[in-house]
């Protein structure tokens, strides 16, 4: 379980697995937030964590906010394994005039991101590159009280989509060549 994984590893300094789903439908929290409440969010931000969008990983793009509670609100996501990446750029777009979008991050860590964040600036969409250290998989972990308290789904056919995507992550990506959205 996560809170036996998290003592031994965290409190003990052991190396531990984790075994089983991490995330569940028990554990990720959906709700029905109002056209009102979604316009009431604060410091909208898009994220992308890009791929090639080719077949094996997801070209991963999420819309969130604030709530009047400290709760991050997934307002929208939109990810895809297999498509053009123009289509990813026009939904960017489609995002910041519908919401008062404050930034938009791409990951810039690889060859993919920094490409699609230089088409985006190419193309005048305003983004911001983010690069990010570590682990993956451990700053995940490291969130996981959050995730599982602090974030809400808005209830919607993209974000339970995603939600299935997410059930799926494991500690070890690489080896059981599943996404790591």
């Amino acid at each position: 379980s996560y809170n036996y994984w998290r003592w031994q590893v965290l409190c003990e300094g052991n190396y531990c697995d984790l075994i089983g789903s991490i995330f569940t439908t028990e554990n990720v929290n959906f709700g029905n937030l109002s056209e009102s409440e979604l316009k009431n969010l604060r410091h909208v931000i898009i994220f992308a964590d890009p791929s090639k969008a080719s077949g094996f990983d997801y070209f991963a793009l999420t819309l969130t906010g604030i709530d009047k509670n400290g709760n991050m609100v997934l307002i929208d996501s939109f990810s895809e394994n297999k498509m053009h990446k123009k289509m990813i750029a026009d939904q960017i777009r489609v995002w910041q005039k519908q919401y008062e979008v404050e930034r938009t991050f791409i990951e810039v860590n690889g060859e993919v991101g920094k490409n699609f964040y230089n088409d985006c600036l190419n193309n005048q969409i305003s983004v911001s590159g983010w690069y990010s250290k570590n682990n993956k998989f451990e700053r995940i972990m490291a969130n996981y009280e959050t995730i599982t308290n602090k974030v809400i789904f808005n209830d919607n056919a993209n974000n339970r989509n995603f939600a299935k995507q997410i059930y799926t992550f494991t500690q070890d990506v690489e080896k059981n060549k599943v996404h790591d959205d």
